[in-house]
């Protein structure tokens, strides 16, 4: 979650990921990626508070239990479970990380997150956090 008075932590580009299952494995344009267990990302430094309210409050990711206690003392790095994949989160130094482009995650309806976006935009209010579409079957939000 970056700062709206930090120049560099501002995404305004995207990039599509995808896995492609080709006659060739080794002709794959993914380079042979199979799985991706985890993304890492660095967060704005002293913000524990917005990753809280992104991650966990809004997006529904589950705190993994070995970082708990980073969460509770709101420092260092955390870890967000979402399904067998997790977010990575540890601390910029000092500021955020920015992340060239898109991340999709697919969950089987958007009530949930319809129903956690206003209290999101309340608490992320200083940071770049934004709905910018939002349709039955899809929600696309920046941060």
């Amino acid at each position: 979650v970056n700062h709206p008075e930090n120049p560099s932590s501002s995404t305004s580009s995207s990039t599509t990921t995808s896995a492609i299952a080709g006659e060739d494995d080794n002709e794959q344009e993914v380079g042979n990626i199979l799985i991706l267990d985890h993304l890492n990302i660095n967060h704005e430094k002293g913000h524990h508070d917005w990753v809280k309210s992104f991650y966990f409050s809004f997006l529904g990711c589950g705190v993994d239990p070995r970082k708990a206690e980073n969460l509770k003392l709101g420092k260092k790095t955390l870890w967000a479970n979402i399904g067998a994949n997790q977010f990575h989160l540890p601390e910029g130094k000092p500021t955020a990380q920015v992340l060239e482009g898109i991340v999709t995650l697919t969950y089987p309806n958007l009530d949930g997150l319809k129903s956690r976006v206003n209290t999101a935009m309340d608490e992320l209010n200083e940071s770049q956090f934004d709905v910018l579409e939002e349709t039955k079957e899809r929600m696309i939000v920046s941060d």
